[in-house]
């Protein structure tokens, strides 16, 4: 796996509770880019072979990126 793991501390919008959601990154070029999901897009299948199974359980439901470019 060339992807890292992020942990991504948020606050649920109801109750306030506070949650750490496990994501996949890695780089693309000069950019970062964050799988949203548990995976399953051709970017993070390059990335980590194991989100090819994710993709077929995910019966075409579209798996949403986050790029994050840097400022210039």
């Amino acid at each position: 796996m060339r992807g890292k793991l992020l942990l991504l501390d948020h606050f649920g919008a109801k109750n306030g509770t506070k949650r750490t959601s496990p994501l996949l990154y890695f780089a693309d070029g000069e950019n970062v880019v964050i799988v949203a999901s548990k995976g399953g897009f051709p970017i993070a299948i390059k990335e980590y072979r194991g989100y090819a199974d994710y993709q077929a359980r995910s019966k075409g439901r579209e798996i949403p990126l986050v790029v994050l470019e840097p400022r210039k």
